[in-house]
């Protein structure tokens, strides 16, 4: 997870699903500060949740550096978003998303190919993805497909290509 440590980014909602997972649960890495960095600290040493990582502030590069070693990225956010940078640059380095399931961010993720989907506010569900993406972690599509995904949808030259088609075809409908 890399983002601001809020209510709206759902980071409530991710550790009290990491806490019910138990001892079972993959490493997390929290990167971020924010309103409510004090309580995940709490949260975490008062449920012993040993598996996860509170980093604090990563500069941007560092973020990408960590996003390449990891297996997948998590968004709980609770909130519409726009356009989620945050996927973007996971699929940039071939990093899958398991994101939820409101706003643009879920219409980024193929479920089962580029990430997975989970309902949001519901922390058994994004346990449920967790441990579905987490049983099926070694299989290389994964990673092939989220680097694929970057570079035919999401790539500077390839928006570039992209944004003159629309003013071509707006210029076109002008004649």
């Amino acid at each position: 997870f890399a983002g601001r440590l809020d209510e709206l980014k759902g980071v409530r909602v991710l550790l009290e699903s990491w806490r019910r997972m138990g001892k079972d649960a993959p490493e997390l890495v929290l990167c971020g500060t924010g309103p409510l960095e004090n309580w995940c600290g709490r949260f975490v040493a008062e449920n012993h949740l040993e598996h996860v990582r509170l980093l604090g502030f990563v500069p941007n590069e560092k973020v990408k550096e960590l996003l390449s070693e990891s297996r997948a990225m998590i968004l709980p956010t609770q909130w519409y978003e726009g356009f989620p940078m945050s996927i973007a640059e996971a699929y940039s380095v071939g990093t899958p998303v398991l994101v939820s399931d409101l706003g643009n961010g879920g219409s980024l993720v193929e479920a089962g190919k580029t990430g997975l989907k989970f309902q949001t506010a519901d922390p058994d569900s994004i346990a449920g993805a967790v441990r579905a993406f987490w049983q099926r972690r070694q299989e290389p599509e994964w990673y092939e497909s989220a680097r694929r995904e970057y570079e035919n949808t999401m790539a500077p030259e390839e928006n570039y290509r992209q944004l003159l088609a629309i003013y071509e075809k707006a210029m076109e409908a002008r004649r």
